[in-house]
């Protein structure tokens, strides 16, 4: 039995993964493009955001689209365009990035924060009708790392209370379920292009909605309160400037090239390390729908067994794998709700609580290499459950 790297052993591996972000001539040539345009005549738009917009859309296979500063924003505005306010409840998971709950305690309403599955990760919908009130007016399930619900359980509860919903698909770019892209489950869905995202142009977002009156008021509230084919400066909301740049959205259609083939080997590849890993004592991997055709793997979530690890931490089990050369990471802390900003809390979500200390990440460009990359992964698991004595020993 080998040595672990970080008590003196030798590493695993010592070359790094897949780089991120992907870039290349294809993003320069876009560029290029809006340079040119720019400067021919000042403030003449080169084109870039419409034509991503209208490429995004087509991709999933949705009716509209309309780019935006970033996520956070599209679910703010995807909600305030809804109708949300004062008094409103709108049930959110208590395992997700905080701009989720955000976006709903902007608009003034409050947040209700829904357990998860254990198997998944995903809120639980079972849950569901032991929240909703009077007051509850909305669902925003987020396709966490990529996975999705059972969406037509979610839908048909969702209808029999009249409730919106928001999909959040921040990281579920291309995901497909049941024949139907995400973006096509809801009155909604947001996307976020943070540079962490499978797609990026260091930031920026979309909104994506087969209501065409829905999209042209989410472009109302983006651009100043406009209209489009009104006056340059008519405007006939209070809101903001939440626009995308020609810059952003010209990237952005260089990475929509790639990101068919890159979901397709992320897929396969995440299903390869669920037949290796799942196979090793202590280790579980998370599920996903039989009906989830591509899996865009965002994140790699597996979930270790404390008490198989003899008491070992997450910190030192991530501390050991990034020792072996496995960019691992601990992901959260704590549930959303435990979070200062929401002041405190009587919430108890357990399942996410346990997750919260269980979990270990991977990033999706780690999934972008070949086999023999995952099977250094998977060498390294084995040498960590092989190890599991010495993981005391970690700081």
């Amino acid at each position: 039995m080998s040595k672990l790297a970080i008590v003196g052993g030798k590493s695993v591996r010592t070359k790094p993964f897949f780089p991120w972000p992907v870039y290349g001539k294809e993003e320069e040539a876009q560029l290029k493009e809006v340079l040119k345009k720019s400067t021919a005549l000042i403030g003449k738009r080169a084109g870039k955001i419409t034509e991503f917009e209208e490429k995004f859309a087509f991709f999933h296979n949705t009716k509209r689209a309309v780019a935006c500063t970033n996520c956070s924003h599209a679910l703010e505005i995807m909600l305030k365009v809804s109708g949300i306010t004062v008094g409103d409840e709108v049930i959110v998971p208590s395992y997700t990035f905080i701009a989720t709950a955000a976006a709903v305690m902007r608009c003034g309403a409050k947040p209700v924060f829904i357990d998860i599955d254990s198997k998944d990760y995903l809120l639980d919908i079972t849950l569901m009708e032991k929240l909703i009130t009077p007051r509850t007016k909305a669902i925003i399930p987020v396709y966490f790392g990529g996975n999705i619900p059972d969406m037509e359980k979610l839908n048909t509860i969702a209808k029999r209370h009249n409730l919106l919903v928001i999909e959040d698909a921040a990281q579920a770019h291309g995901a497909k379920w049941g024949g139907t892209f995400v973006g096509n489950f809801g009155k909604a869905a947001g996307f976020s292009f943070q540079y962490s995202k499978n797609m990026t142009a260091n930031e920026g977002g979309v909104i994506l909605s087969n209501d065409a009156d829905f999209i042209e008021k989410c472009w109302q509230y983006i651009w100043h309160g406009r209209k489009k084919g009104g006056l340059l400066y008519e405007h006939f909301l209070i809101t903001s400037n939440f626009r995308i740049t020609e810059f952003q959205a010209a990237v952005l259609i260089a990475q929509l090239g790639r990101l068919k083939g890159q979901n397709e080997r992320r897929h396969k590849n995440g299903l390869y390390l669920d037949k290796k890993l799942s196979s090793l004592p202590g280790i579980s991997t998370l599920s996903f729908h039989p009906k989830l055709e591509i899996h865009p793997r965002h994140l790699y979530i597996l979930k270790f067994d404390s008490s198989f690890f003899k008491g070992a931490k997450k910190h030192q089990i991530i501390k050991a794998l990034n020792a072996e050369g496995i960019p691992a990471l601990g992901g959260y802390g704590f549930p959303l709700y435990k979070n200062p900003a929401f002041g405190k809390s009587d919430v108890i979500n357990p399942v996410a609580e346990q997750a919260c200390r269980e979990h270990i990440w991977l990033l999706h460009n780690n999934l972008l290499g070949k086999k023999t990359d995952m099977d250094d992964i998977v060498r390294a698991f084995e040498k960590i459950v092989e190890n599991r004595e010495a993981l005391a020993e970690v700081p």
